[in-house]
Protein backbone atom coordinates (compact mmCIF):
# COMPACT_ATOMS: atom_id res chain seq x y z
CA UNK A 1 0.00 0.00 0.00
CA UNK A 2 1.17 3.51 -0.77
CA UNK A 3 1.68 5.90 2.14
CA UNK A 4 -0.54 8.98 1.73
CA UNK A 5 0.96 12.31 0.80
CA UNK A 6 0.54 15.23 3.17
CA UNK A 7 -3.11 16.38 3.31
CA UNK A 8 -4.17 13.70 0.83
CA UNK A 9 -7.89 13.05 0.78
CA UNK A 10 -9.12 10.51 -1.77
CA UNK A 11 -11.81 11.36 -4.30
CA UNK A 12 -15.33 10.15 -3.56
CA UNK A 13 -15.57 8.69 -7.06
CA UNK A 14 -12.51 6.99 -8.49
CA UNK A 15 -11.69 7.46 -12.18
CA UNK A 16 -11.67 4.21 -14.16
CA UNK A 17 -8.66 5.24 -16.26
CA UNK A 18 -6.22 8.09 -16.54
CA UNK A 19 -5.44 10.16 -19.62
CA UNK A 20 -2.43 12.17 -20.75
CA UNK A 21 -3.65 15.29 -18.89
CA UNK A 22 -3.77 13.32 -15.65
CA UNK A 23 -0.15 12.23 -16.16
CA UNK A 24 0.87 15.84 -16.88
CA UNK A 25 -0.92 17.01 -13.74
CA UNK A 26 0.99 14.42 -11.71
CA UNK A 27 4.32 15.41 -13.27
CA UNK A 28 3.74 19.10 -12.61
CA UNK A 29 2.55 18.49 -9.05
CA UNK A 30 5.69 16.41 -8.39
CA UNK A 31 7.61 19.55 -9.42
CA UNK A 32 5.69 21.45 -6.70
CA UNK A 33 3.45 23.55 -8.94
CA UNK A 34 0.20 24.74 -7.36
CA UNK A 35 -3.13 23.43 -8.68
CA UNK A 36 -3.96 26.92 -10.02
CA UNK A 37 -0.65 27.11 -11.90
CA UNK A 38 -1.08 23.57 -13.27
CA UNK A 39 -4.58 24.45 -14.48
CA UNK A 40 -3.27 27.58 -16.22
CA UNK A 41 -0.39 25.70 -17.85
CA UNK A 42 -2.59 22.90 -19.18
CA UNK A 43 -5.67 24.99 -20.01
CA UNK A 44 -7.97 23.01 -17.73
CA UNK A 45 -9.99 23.98 -14.67
CA UNK A 46 -8.57 24.01 -11.17
CA UNK A 47 -11.38 21.59 -10.23
CA UNK A 48 -10.07 19.07 -12.81
CA UNK A 49 -6.55 19.37 -11.34
CA UNK A 50 -7.75 18.95 -7.74
CA UNK A 51 -10.00 16.02 -8.70
CA UNK A 52 -7.13 14.29 -10.50
CA UNK A 53 -4.77 14.85 -7.57
CA UNK A 54 -7.27 13.11 -5.27
CA UNK A 55 -7.18 9.93 -7.33
CA UNK A 56 -5.22 6.96 -5.90
CA UNK A 57 -3.28 6.55 -9.16
CA UNK A 58 -2.18 10.20 -8.92
CA UNK A 59 -0.81 9.71 -5.42
CA UNK A 60 1.04 6.57 -6.54
CA UNK A 61 2.42 8.29 -9.66
CA UNK A 62 3.59 11.36 -7.74
CA UNK A 63 5.33 9.22 -5.12
CA UNK A 64 7.06 7.14 -7.82
CA UNK A 65 8.31 10.30 -9.52
CA UNK A 66 9.54 11.79 -6.23
CA UNK A 67 11.33 8.58 -5.25
CA UNK A 68 12.92 8.11 -8.67
CA UNK A 69 14.19 11.68 -8.86
CA UNK A 70 14.90 12.21 -5.17
CA UNK A 71 16.68 8.99 -4.22
CA UNK A 72 20.09 9.86 -5.74
CA UNK A 73 20.07 13.23 -3.97
CA UNK A 74 19.16 11.59 -0.66
CA UNK A 75 21.92 9.00 -1.16
CA UNK A 76 24.48 11.76 -1.75
CA UNK A 77 23.26 13.61 1.32
CA UNK A 78 23.56 10.46 3.44
CA UNK A 79 27.05 9.71 2.10
CA UNK A 80 28.17 13.22 3.05
CA UNK A 81 26.63 12.92 6.52
CA UNK A 82 28.20 9.49 7.01
CA UNK A 83 31.62 10.79 5.99
CA UNK A 84 31.28 13.69 8.40
CA UNK A 85 30.18 11.34 11.21
CA UNK A 86 33.20 9.11 10.61
CA UNK A 87 35.54 12.10 10.70
CA UNK A 88 34.01 13.30 13.98
CA UNK A 89 34.25 9.83 15.53
CA UNK A 90 37.86 9.52 14.40
CA UNK A 91 38.69 12.92 15.89
CA UNK A 92 37.00 11.90 19.15
CA UNK A 93 38.90 8.63 19.17
CA UNK A 94 42.20 10.47 18.92
CA UNK A 95 41.58 13.66 20.90
CA UNK A 96 38.93 13.04 23.57
CA UNK A 97 40.06 13.67 27.13
CA UNK A 98 38.11 10.73 28.50
CA UNK A 99 39.71 7.36 27.99
CA UNK A 100 36.28 5.73 27.93
CA UNK A 101 35.17 8.01 25.06
CA UNK A 102 38.32 7.22 23.08
CA UNK A 103 37.88 3.52 23.79
CA UNK A 104 34.21 3.60 22.84
CA UNK A 105 34.98 5.31 19.52
CA UNK A 106 37.77 2.85 18.80
CA UNK A 107 35.44 -0.03 19.63
CA UNK A 108 32.80 1.29 17.23
CA UNK A 109 35.38 1.57 14.45
CA UNK A 110 36.43 -2.01 15.11
CA UNK A 111 32.83 -3.21 15.00
CA UNK A 112 32.17 -1.30 11.79
CA UNK A 113 35.34 -2.73 10.23
CA UNK A 114 34.52 -6.29 11.24
CA UNK A 115 30.93 -5.92 10.05
CA UNK A 116 29.31 -6.80 13.35
CA UNK A 117 25.92 -5.48 14.26
CA UNK A 118 25.69 -2.71 16.81
CA UNK A 119 24.60 -4.23 20.10
CA UNK A 120 23.52 -1.99 22.94
CA UNK A 121 24.43 -3.50 26.27
CA UNK A 122 24.19 -2.25 29.81
CA UNK A 123 27.87 -2.90 30.44
CA UNK A 124 30.58 -0.96 28.63
CA UNK A 125 33.59 -3.14 27.78
CA UNK A 126 36.60 -2.30 29.90
CA UNK A 127 39.08 0.06 28.24
CA UNK A 128 41.87 -2.49 28.71
CA UNK A 129 39.97 -5.02 26.59
CA UNK A 130 39.30 -2.42 23.90
CA UNK A 131 42.96 -1.37 23.93
CA UNK A 132 44.00 -5.00 23.58
CA UNK A 133 41.72 -5.44 20.55
CA UNK A 134 42.94 -2.15 19.09
CA UNK A 135 46.58 -3.24 19.51
CA UNK A 136 45.78 -6.55 17.84
CA UNK A 137 44.17 -4.74 14.91
CA UNK A 138 47.13 -2.37 14.63
CA UNK A 139 49.47 -5.36 14.39
CA UNK A 140 47.21 -6.93 11.77
CA UNK A 141 47.21 -3.65 9.85
CA UNK A 142 50.99 -3.43 9.96
CA UNK A 143 51.26 -7.00 8.67
CA UNK A 144 48.89 -6.19 5.81
CA UNK A 145 50.76 -3.00 4.96
CA UNK A 146 54.04 -4.92 5.03
CA UNK A 147 52.60 -7.57 2.70
CA UNK A 148 51.39 -4.84 0.35
CA UNK A 149 54.84 -3.23 0.38
CA UNK A 150 56.43 -6.61 -0.41
CA UNK A 151 54.06 -7.09 -3.35
CA UNK A 152 54.72 -3.64 -4.77
CA UNK A 153 58.48 -3.78 -4.19
CA UNK A 154 61.23 -4.86 -6.57
CA UNK A 155 60.78 -8.51 -5.75
CA UNK A 156 63.97 -8.65 -3.68
CA UNK A 157 63.37 -10.94 -0.75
Amino acid sequence: MVTPLHNFSPAKIELKKEDYQDRMICLLKAQNFTPRRIADMLGVSKVKVLYTLRQPFAQKTILEILHAKGEPAVENLLKGACTEAIEIAEQLMREARSESVRASCAFEFIKAHKGTKLVVENAVPPPAKVKEELDRLKEEREELLGARTDLSGNGNS
